[in-house]
């Protein structure tokens, strides 16, 4: 395992010596599970705000904040921050 980081092997030795995973395959076979895992939860966190983005990048404006709601909310905050 000489062509990654030392931390890197000093992990995996540590994972392999405590029987955390019973060998190096096992841990990449894991570790490329959770990638797989990961970058499908990106993509559909992009594809659930893709609309959003174009409907920006069209050159539409978001919403006009309502400036006493704005207060409102920020007045209810601050109170129950001085509840607690």
């Amino acid at each position: 395992m000489s062509d990654i980081p030392s931390n890197i092997d000093k992990f995996i030795e540590q994972q392999l010596t405590e029987g955390i995973y019973s060998s190096y395959e096992e841990m990449v076979a894991e570790g490329l599970r959770l990638l797989q895992e990961k970058q499908t939860q990106d993509q559909q966190i992009a594809d659930s705000i893709g609309p959003a983005v174009q409907y920006f990048r069209n050159g539409n404006p978001g919403l006009k904040p309502d400036a006493d709601e704005v207060k409102r909310l920020g007045r209810k905050f601050l109170a129950s921050e001085q509840d607690t």
